[in-house]
């Protein structure tokens, strides 16, 4: 996995050695599914107008890659929430590595939405798909104060997956999407 575009193009940054199977829409998939590089630069395409100098939630943080794409273009601030101890650690040595220093939380990435005092100008959530959180991080992010007035919060989720509020935005990439909402 890599950085693909900005200050630190083509970094190659390390990622979990869990298991990883194909995606699947499967309620008992214990998966690792990093944003690939194809969806992560198509994000950013997107997001291209709104990433310089906005502070950033990459919730469901897994190896770090999209917070730091969203830093390598230009992001001001990243904070990284991610359950998994050693998946945490990871985030911290591909910080390291680039001589960055960010939040790393060590959190429920659901229960930091719904607890957190910190805003953000644009959050990105990646939950597993077995879970089913995209609701819940839906309601907690725009019933809460964690996104700016004008921040943006994208849900990546499988394509199967319909959530209560249409989107202004809706990308369809293989089996996985990307919503985008505004407050």
């Amino acid at each position: 996995m890599r950085i693909i575009a900005g200050l630190y193009k083509v970094k190659i940054l390390l990622v979990s050695n869990l298991k990883k199977k194909k995606p699947e829409f499967n309620q008992n998939a214990q998966v690792v599914r990093p944003t690939t590089d194809f969806l992560r630069e198509n994000l950013f395409n997107i997001l291209q107008t709104n990433i310089e100098n906005s502070t950033f939630a990459d919730i469901f943080a897994g190896s770090g890659a999209v917070g730091i794409e969203a830093l390598s273009r230009g992001a001001k601030s990243v904070t990284f929430v991610e359950i998994n101890n050693s998946i945490t650690e990871i985030i911290k040595k591909n910080l390291d590595s680039l001589l960055l220093i960010q939040k790393v939380i060590l959190h429920d990435g659901i229960k930091f939405l719904k607890s957190s005092t910190e805003t953000f100008d644009i959050i990105f959530a990646d939950p597993p798909y077995f879970m089913n959180y995209e609701e819940e991080i839906l309601q907690a992010v725009l019933n809460g104060n964690t996104l700016n007035i004008n921040g943006i919060l994208i849900i990546q989720h499988h394509k199967k997956v319909k959530l209560s509020l249409e989107p202004y935005d809706y990308r369809l990439y293989g089996i996985n999407a990307l919503s985008f909402y505004r407050k």
